[in-house]
């Protein structure tokens, strides 16, 4: 760019031969250029530079697409910045949702399967407080010799105990089932079966657990195996062996053979699941929200402090560099603040504007 005195040419565009890429525009003028224009010229020719835009104050103004990319460089420059920052953010917001979505509904499945944990434990208790203080008092009554009384059965007082909890709780349950039960009512549904099964091939292992579906929603299980043993072999050995009072409530046809040691039921927790995960999704959605509203919040503020930091002192620099562009004799220094690349780059831009202050003394 050449600087000429006088109101005939204020500012040149050139560009050489060896970038044709620029878009190059003759102004046309009825005035002749100054001898000092001439030299300017002759002196860019001189230099390879063969093609002038002459801006004449008064004859054209700037191209029109200058102008707006001029008024949306810090759209754009902002734009993009926002653009990296959803793109990190988004990522980032992306992971975190995911972590802990997982991370909340283990945290629902854990919770239940302590509910089952302690409920197994609060039927076990039961089962051993009947078996060793409650039977031998039961079978003192008189009545147990001519009637059979199932509450000397450890599993009728678990299970009984716990279907009083039920009338509140009614998605809960607890079932010892069997293959070969006396009670009709103890024997094992089809998944249960499968239970049982798993446990007397894995007889090492005290407890197994698993998710499966229900009417009201899917449901933690816990089970853990029965083993028959010296006091079971009492009534489940041969029918011939079985108190009366029992063969006469229950009949002779089932529950017989067992043998010490197997596996010959399961103690079968059931817990809904439904409700805790609705839970943690409704905690992960939650999350979500508050996750879009910080990542909102956070370019809404970086927004600011690039505009505030870079783009605005950039902005001044550059209306600086217009006016001087169009012929402004002695503009006023920009103001430097801190030390920083803008700052210094502020301080360049003011020691340029008073070397070409200079210069154009020089030539004029």
């Amino acid at each position: 760019m050449g600087s000429v005195p006088g109101a005939f040419a204020t500012e040149v565009f050139m560009a050489a031969d060896s970038n044709p890429s620029l878009q190059m525009r003759k102004q046309e003028s009825s005035q002749e250029p100054s001898p000092c224009l001439r030299d300017d010229i002759a002196s860019f020719s001189s230099q390879g530079y063969t093609n002038f835009i002459l801006h004449v104050p008064g004859s054209f103004t700037e191209p029109a697409g200058l102008q707006w990319a001029e008024k949306g460089l810090s759209m754009k420059l902002l734009a993009k910045f926002n653009l990296i920052l959803l793109v990190l953010f988004g990522a980032g917001g992306l992971i975190i949702f995911q972590l802990a979505n997982r991370f909340l509904i283990n945290n629902a499945r854990r919770e239940v399967m302590q509910e089952a944990e302690l409920m197994m434990a609060s039927a076990r208790s039961v089962r051993d407080y009947t078996a060793d203080d409650l039977k031998a008092l039961l079978e003192r009554n008189p009545q147990h010799k001519t009637k059979f009384l199932p509450e000397t059965v450890p599993a009728f007082a678990a299970i009984n105990t716990f279907n009083r909890i039920r009338q509140k709780y009614p998605d809960y349950s607890y079932r010892e089932a069997s293959l070969n039960p006396t009670n009709p009512e103890d024997h094992a549904t089809d998944w249960e079966a499968d239970v049982i099964a798993y446990l007397r091939d894995h007889s090492g292992q005290r407890e197994v657990s698993g998710e499966r579906e229900t009417p009201t929603g899917p449901a933690i299980y816990l089970a853990a195996p029965i083993q028959a043993d010296q006091t079971c072999m009492e009534c489940h050995s041969r029918p011939a062996a079985a108190p009366a009072a029992m063969i006469n409530s229950y009949g002779s046809d089932r529950g017989f053979g067992w043998k010490t040691g197997s596996i010959v039921a399961a103690q079968i927790v059931s817990v809904p699941l439904a409700l805790p995960l609705r839970v943690a999704k409704q905690a992960s959605e939650l999350l979500l929200v508050y996750l879009v509203i910080a990542l909102l919040a956070a370019i809404a503020a970086l927004d600011a402090g690039v505009y505030f930091i870079v783009i605005r002192p950039l902005r001044l620099v550059s209306d600086a560099a217009d006016r001087a562009s169009k012929g402004e004799s002695a503009p006023a220094p920009l103001p430097v603040k801190g030390n920083d690349e803008i700052a210094a780059m502020t301080a360049s831009f003011n020691r340029m504007q008073v070397s070409l202050a200079k210069a154009m003394k020089l030539l004029g």
